[in-house]
């Protein structure tokens, strides 16, 4: 559980981190941003995805570990982080390149196209509803190096593939989610209603597509 002593030390570590990194600290996830969105554009239309859009989320949860580790926050944190890479890697290259999983399918469901309006919203909504809540660069969080966003277009990714995508990865993001995202809203940080909400929705979607096949 989060708590807002802890979310503000976070932030305050955080800001003084990007601060040294500068420019390197604005670039890097802009970098992940381009190279997710270059692997979603490859893999419309594929029946069989290829592993390298999980694998990105793997890196990038890496780098998340290595970053909580760095800011000395939490290291219980940060070795979660680098084990979900490991599981993210594994699910991306035993499970779905020898499967027909297909990401990003034509919007034929209100499902679908609610994962896809998540995954947007976790690169690119994020950061707005940030600046709204009153947050400032350099104590911001972004895609790609920072759990909130990422995680919440992971879902939404996730999302677009069900009910293809490996079960454990899929109902072990939501709950990650869901605990998360709104532990840091009982924090004081209700922008990650949409990180909770995401999550929430990701998990109540297959119980409400199972009553439709009923």
């Amino acid at each position: 559980m989060y708590s807002a002593d802890f979310l503000l030390d976070y932030l305050a570590r955080l800001g003084h981190l990007n601060q040294s990194l500068h420019p390197f600290s604005l670039i890097l996830p802009w970098v992940f941003a381009l190279a997710v969105m270059a692997g979603a554009v490859a893999a419309l239309g594929k029946r069989r995805c290829s592993p390298h859009l999980l694998s990105l989320f793997a890196v990038s949860y890496v780098l998340q570990g290595i970053i909580l580790f760095a800011l000395h926050c939490r290291d219980g944190a940060g070795l979660a982080f680098l084990e979900l890479s490991i599981f993210l890697f594994i699910a991306g290259v035993l499970f779905c390149s020898r499967r027909r999983v297909e990401f990003f399918r034509r919007p034929k469901s209100a499902a679908s196209l609610a994962g896809l309006i998540i995954f947007f919203c976790g690169i690119f909504v994020y950061p707005l509803l940030e600046r709204l809540s009153g947050l400032e660069w350099p104590g911001m969080v972004f895609f790609g190096t920072a759990e909130c966003p990422t995680t919440t277009a992971l879902i939404g990714l996730l999302i677009t593939a069900y009910p293809q995508v490996w079960k454990p990865l899929y109902f072990g993001v939501m709950l990650l989610g869901i605990f998360s995202g709104f532990s840091a809203v009982l924090a004081g940080f209700p922008l990650d209603l949409l990180y909770g909400g995401s999550a929430t929705l990701g998990l109540v979607l297959p119980l409400l597509s199972g009553r439709e096949r009923a």
